[in-house]
């Protein structure tokens, strides 16, 4: 009865400490892959935007997806000739947000209380 006890609970020590260390470690890996994605902005391209009326908007919106974030949209605008990824445009003031679709799957930004919606 003695053995059979303790080696239950030598065998229970052995599992909790293997899911420990595998825990661990996919936390480890998950870890990595977000520090190195940091700056992996693709630009998808460049479109003009309308407003709900149809009227062409004067900004020129850059459309971006980051690495590793699968169907995540985010939009800059043309400024002044410049371009600036979302995290650079975040950082320097500048207007940026996630690309989104209302009910008729329509792509919009949101800018200055005005959506703008964007066919790509």
């Amino acid at each position: 009865m003695k053995k059979s006890l303790i080696s239950a609970t030598l065998l229970i020590g052995m599992i909790a400490s293997a899911m420990a260390f595998t825990t661990s470690k996919e936390n480890a890996e998950v870890l990595d892959t977000q520090i190195s994605a940091q700056d992996d902005w693709r630009e998808v391209g460049r479109y003009t935007g309308y407003d709900a009326n149809g009227k062409k908007s004067t900004y020129e919106f850059i459309v971006w997806e980051k690495q590793g974030m699968c169907g995540a949209y985010y939009w800059t605008y043309m400024n002044q000739g410049w371009v600036y990824n979302p995290d650079n445009a975040n950082r320097t003031g500048r207007s940026s947000g996630q690309l989104r679709q209302n009910s008729e799957k329509k792509w919009y930004a949101s800018l200055n209380g005005t959506q703008y919606f964007i066919d790509f």
